[in-house]
């Protein structure tokens, strides 16, 4: 039952995206730009943010990550 309750990939990147273009917003991906040099550490701060926001556990936040990652532009 929890597998079907729960948003694929694409929905928690949509999800993501318009939370960050939301003043006041929990989720700033702009803040993450001083990390766009290191790309690991850019990768654990947005799992890291991922398993905060919505409670994703790493092996679930990896592929919204690269999903991320992919979207220009990120930050």
């Amino acid at each position: 039952m929890c597998q079907a309750g729960k948003p694929d990939d694409e929905d928690i990147v949509r999800v993501v995206q318009r939370l960050d273009d939301q003043p006041q917003s929990t989720v700033n991906l702009k803040g993450l730009k001083r990390h766009k040099q290191k790309p690991g550490r850019l990768e654990q701060a947005l799992a890291k943010m991922l398993r905060y926001q919505f409670s994703l556990n790493s092996k679930e936040a990896e592929p919204v990550v690269k999903l991320l990652l992919a979207r220009p532009p990120l930050v």
